[in-house]
């Protein structure tokens, strides 16, 4: 198997990860009012620092899946972002389940809590099964 087949699974999983967060970002971007009554059965709130915060957390998951269209394109180099993709889909995870079982959030957060939890697995497996070489 030459570099390059080797390299087509990995392709498709960041560029699948990639969209996974574009899509994911996309509503509470551009609608945060609708964000609010999917994730958490309430009407959005008139707070505008509530408001700041929430397109800001998921402008940074937006930016997340710019990250994982570069990891798409050169998957050796872009290692470190792997990284920190991996590590915050498990703390995502953590968060929107702990909001879940504290009765804050609805259960479709789970839905996407569950999506990051297999997205951190896979950076997770990539990283364990392809070593820096040096």
């Amino acid at each position: 198997m030459n570099s390059q087949s080797a390299k087509k699974p990995l392709v498709k999983l960041f560029l699948v990860a990639a969209i996974y967060n574009f899509l994911g970002a996309g509503v509470p971007i551009v609608d945060p009012s609708r964000h609010f009554e999917v994730f958490f059965q309430v009407t959005a709130s008139n707070d505008p620092i509530l408001m700041m915060t929430t397109q800001a957390f998921w402008v940074t998951v937006f930016f997340f899946g710019i990250g994982y269209y570069m990891i798409a394109r050169d998957p050796i180099h872009n290692r470190g972002i792997i990284w920190l993709g991996a590590i915050g889909k498990v703390y995502v995870f953590c968060l929107w389940t702990w909001h879940y079982v504290a009765g804050l959030t609805a259960p479709f957060a789970l839905i996407g809590a569950t999506g990051d939890l297999v997205f951190a697995t896979l950076f997770f497996l990539y990283l364990k099964n392809n070593p820096v070489e040096n």
